[in-house]
C-alpha cells in the first residue's frame, strides 16, 4: 500500500507539471496566434489601402482618357495624350 501511494503521488505530480507546462504552450501559441493576427490585419488594410489609391488613379486616367478621345483636333490630342502618358508613366 505505502508503495501504491507513492506511485500515485509521483503520477499526481508529473500529470501536474505535464499540465502546467500544456497551459505556458498554450498561452505561449495564443499569443503568437493574435500577433500574427494583428500582424496580417495590418498587412491587409495597407494592400486594401494600396489598391483603392492605384483604383482612384486608374478611374482618373480612364476619366483622363475618355475625355482626350473626344478631342478632334489631331495635334492638341497627341500633345494632351502624351502629358498624361508622362504624368502617369
Amino acid at each position: 500500500q505505502v508503495n501504491t501511494a507513492m506511485h500515485e503521488a509521483k503520477l499526481m505530480e508529473e500529470c501536474d507539471e505535464l499540465m502546467e507546462i500544456i497551459r505556458q504552450r498554450k498561452q505561449v501559441i495564443a499569443v503568437k496566434i493574435k500577433e500574427t493576427k494583428v500582424m496580417k490585419l495590418r498587412k491587409l488594410a495597407q494592400q486594401v489601402a494600396n489598391c483603392r489609391q492605384c483604383l482612384e488613379r486608374s478611374t482618373v486616367l480612364i476619366n483622363q482618357a475618355e475625355h482626350i478621345l473626344k478631342e478632334n483636333d489631331h495635334a492638341r490630342f497627341l500633345q494632351t495624350a502624351r502629358n498624361v502618358a508622362e504624368r502617369w508613366a
